[in-house]
């Protein structure tokens, strides 16, 4: 596996991160189908017999996941994002929780580890049964050394979120209660990020690599309570959006940008609407970014267009009918 994580072949290195994926498995390794198929003869593999061969073998991959997790950024990104994923598993499952501590710790030395530090909080906060005082004093630990401490760190661990994590923050026993105070939360983000272009700049490659709506919402929000010059903020959004990679960028944070934009000024929400769709960078999102602020007669003739030029797929306006605001009667036709 350390083979296929080092070689320059881009296959060999997916089957590399899939072998590295596999190994850190902990639960589910049955099948209900037998496993002696095919023209070998096979079983269910290795097992281990000792608790010292489970030691061993988790041992084994996290050391190998923190010699590649030093190689390169690229390379860092992947083996956190894997590993991030098997925390709980490895913790409550495996109770591993000196290797747990060792590869957190070791992890954050290098730097914010956003997606370790929400899987920690998770593995704290949700579970059947109470952990012994002593091993929940040890998690407890983690996450407070993990936790975010810079106003850029917050950024990371509060906004560039998946869905599944970002609703993982809320006790549905409070849901509401706590919703509207982690919207705040990323409200003032939004706020102070305003005033800091330097820090926005170096983050902005990031913020288009996520597509969570409920924390990008809230930050665009503060973004435009606190910018004066809305029109020049925008810009500037397009242009780090065109820098972003082709295939893993998200218009989700110009999306939200406008749909916050039309309450404070909608004609100039109408004018970039306007110029979104003749701009051959987003023109395939724009029954997206439509469809996010109220459907006027304009908004209609813009869809209209939209799908007669062809520049986005007929596939993005599913929905528009649901979830769209409208402000023109529904008789009228996208197909007219």
């Amino acid at each position: 596996m350390d083979d296929l994580l080092r070689s320059d072949n881009e296959m060999r290195r997916e089957l590399g991160f899939g072998a590295l994926e596999a190994m850190l498995q902990t639960s589910h390794f049955s099948l209900f189908q037998r496993f002696d198929f095919g023209g070998r003869s096979r079983d269910f593999g290795w097992f281990p017999r000792r608790r010292q061969d489970i030691l061993d073998w988790y041992g084994a991959v996290l050391a190998m996941c923190a010699s590649h997790d030093a190689r390169d950024a690229e390379t860092s990104t992947r083996i956190r994002a894997i590993l991030s994923k098997h925390l709980w598993g490895l913790w409550l499952d495996m109770a591993l929780y000196d290797q747990v501590d060792a590869i957190c710790r070791q992890f954050h030395e290098v730097r914010f580890w956003p997606e370790g530090w929400t899987a920690i909080r998770s593995v704290r906060r949700y579970r059947e049964e109470s952990l012994p005082e002593e091993v929940n004093a040890k998690l407890s630990a983690i996450e407070k050394v993990m936790a975010p401490q810079s106003f850029e760190e917050q950024v990371r661990g509060q906004v560039l979120r998946n869905t599944h994590d970002a609703y993982d923050d809320i006790d549905f026993r409070d849901f509401e209660a706590q919703y509207a105070r982690r919207e705040s939360s990323l409200i003032e983000l939004g706020k102070t990020m305003a005033a800091e272009t330097e820090i926005l700049d170096r983050l902005m490659p990031e913020l288009f690599l996520c597509s969570t709506a409920i924390t990008l919402g809230a930050f665009a929000k503060g973004l435009i309570d606190a910018t004066s010059d809305r029109r020049g903020l925008w810009n500037r959004l397009i242009a780090s959006f065109g820098l972003a990679h082709a295939t893993e960028r998200s218009p989700e944070l110009l999306a939200c940008y406008l749909y916050n934009l039309q309450s404070v000024d909608p004609e100039l929400v109408e004018i970039l609407l306007d110029q979104l769709l003749n701009n051959p960078l987003l023109s395939e999102w724009f029954p997206a970014f439509q469809g996010r602020v109220s459907i006027s007669n304009g908004g209609l003739a813009r869809l209209q267009q939209s799908l007669a030029k062809g520049s986005a797929p007929a596939e993005r306006c599913v929905g528009l009918g649901g979830r769209a605001k409208w402000t023109t009667p529904r008789s009228w036709s996208l197909c007219r």
